[in-house]
């Protein structure tokens, strides 16, 4: 394929570096397309909300509450 065009058939690949709050939000909304191929590139396999971190070493919420697999 010649750089400058793509044919109208083929999705647009779309690639998102981080699992964070807003390569989440990003993902959920371009999966509704079909126009798009989307690959995840992030180090870690989970996304971490790290305000309650204490409460999980406090023993308040167990590790599942604030760690989702990606």
């Amino acid at each position: 394929m010649a750089s400058g065009w793509r044919k109208s058939d083929e999705k647009q690949h779309v690639v998102i570096i981080g699992a964070g709050f807003g390569g989440l939000a990003c993902i959920r909304k371009l999966r509704k397309s079909p126009s798009y191929r989307i690959t995840l590139i992030d180090r870690n396999p989970y996304h971490l909300f790290a305000p309650l971190l204490y409460q999980v070493a406090t023993a308040g919420l167990p590790e599942d509450d604030i760690a989702f697999p990606v």
